[in-house]
């Protein structure tokens, strides 16, 4: 996590618990750990590690793998939000599938307290399920990612004491737009390579040592 005028932001990685252990004492940051079906990483089994459960859907998803660690999800109070599965792009589309695993997972008898929802191209606010999750998860295309309205729906998802995490931050300039906002992070080139990491941390280092203000 970076403090940053007041403002905690978690940098959620898509490792192994071990690998975000050693990242923590190497760069003295306190990652959290982003799951997916992709790669399909444990949670910590010291129940040291927050994480937030992805649900592979941008690049190829595996509804039978998701399933599966949803239900292992289940009470995990490690687990801070389950990402619905959505469609990059179509909002009206993402908002169909939201409603109709949610209702799969009340027949399930599936906690419904950790959903999150993802707000894409196209979105409106009578669109959003505000009254039944806990996290905005900002997907879209980069024009949207960075764009006022995804802003504005944050803005309104925080005085409503949800969470926010903004996925795909794989570089500096997005990283810095989205602390006074987000709660959460992640980004595939942080998890993959380290040289990306490591220009984020020369960036939380800087900021740290910056007087932020943060405006409400």
């Amino acid at each position: 996590a970076c403090n940053i005028g007041g403002v905690f932001m978690k940098i959620m990685l898509d490792k192994s618990a071990h690998q975000i252990q050693a990242g923590a004492e190497k760069y003295n940051i306190q990652f959290e750990q982003l799951r997916t079906p992709l790669t399909q990483y444990r949670r910590d089994p010291l129940g040291m590690i927050p994480y937030g459960l992805d649900n592979g859907a941008y690049s190829d998803f595996n509804e039978e793998r998701w399933l599966r660690m949803v239900e292992a999800a289940q009470g995990d109070v490690l687990c801070k939000w389950i990402v619905m599965p959505d469609r990059v792009g179509d909002a009206e589309y993402t908002t169909s599938l939201f409603n109709e695993y949610r209702e799969h997972f009340i027949n399930c008898a599936f906690e419904t307290d950790k959903l999150a929802y993802v707000i894409q191209n196209g979105v409106r606010d009578e669109m959003i399920p505000w009254d039944k999750i806990n996290c905005i998860f900002v997907g879209g295309d980069d024009l949207f990612k960075d764009g006022q309205l995804a802003r504005d729906i944050c803005i309104k998802a925080k005085a409503l004491g949800l969470q926010v995490h903004v996925g795909r931050v794989n570089g500096p300039q997005r990283f810095v737009s989205w602390f006074d906002f987000a709660d959460s992070v992640d980004g595939s080139g942080l998890a993959k390579y380290t040289h990306s990491l490591e220009r984020l941390v020369r960036v939380i280092r800087s900021l740290e040592n910056t007087t932020q203000t943060k405006l409400f």
